[in-house]
């Protein structure tokens, strides 16, 4: 009976198998970080009216820290000013910040959050304020109200239009990235041992 042979000499490897995608699988979606899914105003975008409100929202939780996450409205480009008080609220997965515009021009959104897992995100966008006729301007300032945590400069984001791990992100891969080659020495050793005790 050769093909019974040959299959149960398989069937350990098939088991292996099934076992290292199983560990695999788990792995994966952890290593996932979180994404940008939507900003108000929308980047590029032309405003005609006073927004109230500026937000970036995110597919995953930010943490509500104190320190950490924070939004800066400024413009225009040609005299930026800057809008808004605080660092912004977050609401679930959304930092957002009430601010009035001021005179028409170029403005640019600078924000930064720290998501759940730890996993820092930082950008910044711009869109065109073109205030229809007898919309109201606000002064704004000659200083953000919002200062980056221990960063030491006035911005939120000094890598804006990048994203960053902290520390403790970058353990969270290590891990989860030793966790997968552990999986796969486990499922190899099974085999072995399973392949042996067959023969």
């Amino acid at each position: 009976m050769p093909s019974l042979k040959i299959r149960r000499h398989r069937a350990p490897l098939v088991v292996a198998i099934a076992l290292g995608v199983v560990l695999f699988g788990a792995a994966g979606p952890a290593s996932a970080h979180n994404q940008v899914t939507g900003t108000v105003p929308a980047d590029g975008s032309v405003v005609t009216e006073q927004p109230g409100t500026f937000s970036v929202s995110t597919s995953d939780a930010l943490l509500q820290a104190e320190t950490g996450n924070a939004m800066v409205v400024s413009g225009p480009a040609s005299d930026p000013r800057y809008y808004g008080e605080g660092c912004g609220v977050v609401t679930g997965g959304t930092l957002a910040l009430d601010a009035q515009l001021g005179q028409p021009g170029t403005y640019t959104v600078t924000w930064r959050a720290i998501s759940v897992d730890s996993h820092v995100i930082s950008d910044s966008y711009e869109f065109e304020w073109a205030p229809s006729a007898g919309v109201p301007l606000a002064e704004g300032t000659v200083e953000p109200s919002c200062a980056a945590a221990g960063s030491g400069t006035n911005t939120p984001a000094p890598d804006a239009g990048s994203s960053g791990t902290e520390p403790a992100a970058a353990l969270g891969d290590v891990l989860w990235i030793g966790g997968g080659v552990l999986a796969a020495l486990v499922a190899v050793l099974l085999t072995v041992v399973l392949l042996r005790r067959k023969s």
